[in-house]
């Protein structure tokens, strides 16, 4: 029993003698250093690794403290699922799990633990906590381990189901299927299937929401893997990496326009674009008068032209008269423009100052070569008001350099400055009060400094090495990123007949990789409908330390 907290009663006579009645009371203990330690499984019943176990119904789990009943959720998984769901009763440090059926015959039953589960500081247990007995002379031995990702972060407490792809329809409707083997990610995404049978399954990772162990494809986020799940087939399933992703029933869309009044159009689109795309092919977009059908405006500059992928689109569109407009946008890939009915332009005055939206190169050292120096605003300028003075440019903050304004489009601007040097700090100083919009609205009023610095060749090192990977075919291609720890910079390679060789900053680096099948620069998610892998992903397991003008060689970086 634990007496970290109990309640004196008084005194009760008993045969003549005064006795004191101490009664234990459940509670958390009071004061002391904070608990942080995760409660973890001690023992179980049957044993785990036990084999030949008498086909009973009852399961018994020991933890190492007291543990709270989950609020949601059973916070244990059985696999393979039973077809009724068992009891589940929660006693003070263990859990009793009795199943409606006896165990089944030469069955091998893995019993997981759900960070659902908490002590009584509301510490989660180790999601690594997980039994297996079998029924039969021996336990499966198959396993897949992976981590779960959005992007380059790991996310916690994730779903991990394996179905019998037997029992699904092609249409993959989930959202009465339970998997037959469930797991979910801990600390770093990470998650772990062990004592699995022999044979294939479909995986697929979920955000469960509403914690009822199902997928609704509807509303929860999904990863898929970039392999089929075959075990101790051919390919590996340890370290498997699955990015985050959602479905779309409904397809791109213009889920929302509106047309400013100093001619810039906002299109927001319910999936990501290309803006690359987007940006060589201003055409795809019109303007459809009303009153006027036969008459048709455009767009002239894209303001998201520095990105490469955006839902928000804003366009410069002029001398669009105030009325009732639809708009037209086709897209690549797409069968049919997506349109967006009564857009209204009124004859209000712009009131609205414009802003510098991107600054280029930014603040992070370059190289030279990617040193192009650029301005988007957030909508056109009035270029006649600018003087010698609005725009100078400042080696070292002391010696002002020569450069050419070049407006590329309405929205961006070009300091064409040929000597620029190497190792050298840079200063755009801007006159916001020279800069004002069509409508008369100033930048600012203040004399804005930007900087920006070019990398000195001797600061300068290498890395090479060797990339490749058996799930590359000859119309994939590798794509290799060296992120450095200490300033988050990126620098991405095309790995050439398996081979790579990058000049960048000393420092120390996060080296990883994809195989990219349809050669479209980055990573994709897969696809449910029409079911689609994602690309297959690695993480070299060392940092890649860069030396000041020496090379990093020998890397071998296979992505398997």
């Amino acid at each position: 029993m634990n007496l970290s907290s109990f309640r004196i009663h008084p005194l009760i006579l008993i045969g003549g003698l005064a006795v004191i009645i101490a009664c234990a009371e459940v509670a958390a203990p009071p004061g002391g250093e904070e608990d942080k330690t995760r409660p973890n499984l001690l023992e179980s019943w049957p044993p785990n690794g036990a084999v030949e176990v008498t086909r009973d119904n009852k399961i018994t789990l020991r933890f190492s403290e007291r543990i709270k009943t989950p609020g949601v959720g059973a916070g244990v998984f059985i696999s393979p699922r039973p077809t009724k769901d068992p009891k589940i009763k929660w006693k003070s440090d263990r859990v009793e799990i009795i199943l409606a059926d006896s165990f089944l015959v030469d069955q091998t039953y893995v019993i997981s633990v759900s960070s659902d589960v908490r002590d009584l500081r509301n510490n989660p247990v180790d999601t690594g906590s997980t039994i297996a007995f079998s029924t039969g002379p021996i336990i499966d031995s198959g396993h897949i381990t992976g981590f779960i990702m959005e992007g380059s972060k790991a996310l916690t407490g994730t779903k991990v189901a394996l179905f019998d792809p037997t029992i699904l329809s092609d249409s993959l409707d989930f959202d009465s299927l339970y998997p037959a083997y469930l797991v979910q990610s801990g600390v770093g995404g990470y998650f772990s299937f062990s004592y699995l049978p022999e044979r294939e399954f479909f995986l697929i990772a979920f955000e469960d929401e509403n914690r009822n162990d199902f997928f609704d494809k509807q509303e929860e986020r999904f990863a898929i893997p970039d392999r089929p799940i075959s075990i101790n087939g051919n390919l590996s399933l340890d370290s498997l990496y699955l990015p985050i992703n959602r479905y779309d029933s409904i397809g791109q869309a213009i889920v929302l326009a509106r047309l400013g009044s100093n001619g810039m159009l906002l299109i927001r689109l319910r999936e990501e674009v290309e803006t690359a795309v987007i940006n060589d092919n201003l055409s795809y977009l019109t303007l459809e008068s009303y009153s006027k059908p036969d008459e048709f405006a455009q767009p002239v500059a894209l303001l998201e032209a520095y990105q490469d992928r955006s839902r928000a689109l804003n366009y410069y569109v002029p001398n669009v008269e105030p009325g009732l407009y639809r708009v037209n946008l086709h897209l690549p890939n797409e069968p049919e423009p997506l349109t967006f009915d009564s857009l209204y332009m009124d004859s209000s005055t712009d009131l609205t100052a414009p802003e510098i939206s991107k600054f280029l190169p930014g603040s992070l050292p370059v190289l030279k070569q990617d040193a192009s120096i650029v301005l988007f605003f957030s909508e056109p300028l009035d270029s006649s008001l600018l003087t010698e003075g609005t725009f100078s440019l400042w080696r070292d903050s002391i010696t002002e350099e020569p450069f050419v304004l070049n407006w590329k489009s309405p929205l961006e601007l070009r300091l064409e400055a040929p000597d620029i040097e190497e190792g050298r700090s840079y200063t755009v100083s801007i006159a916001e009060f020279e800069i004002s919009d069509l409508g008369g609205n100033r930048l600012g009023d203040t004399l804005k400094q930007m900087q920006f610095s070019i990398l000195d060749p001797d600061s300068l090192g290498s890395v090479s090495g060797k990339c490749h990977s058996i799930l590359a075919d000859s119309a994939s291609q590798l794509l290799i990123r060296l992120e450095m720890y200490q300033n988050g910079s990126v620098h991405e390679k095309l790995v050439t007949r398996n081979e790579f060789k990058l000049d960048i900053p000393a420092g120390s680096y996060r080296l990883t990789g994809f195989v990219d099948r349809n050669n479209n620069g980055r990573r994709d998610a897969g696809s449910l409908y029409p079911y689609t892998y994602s690309e297959s992903y690695a993480i070299y397991a060392d940092t890649i330390k860069v030396r000041a003008r020496f090379e990093t060689t020998g890397i071998e970086f296979e992505i398997k």
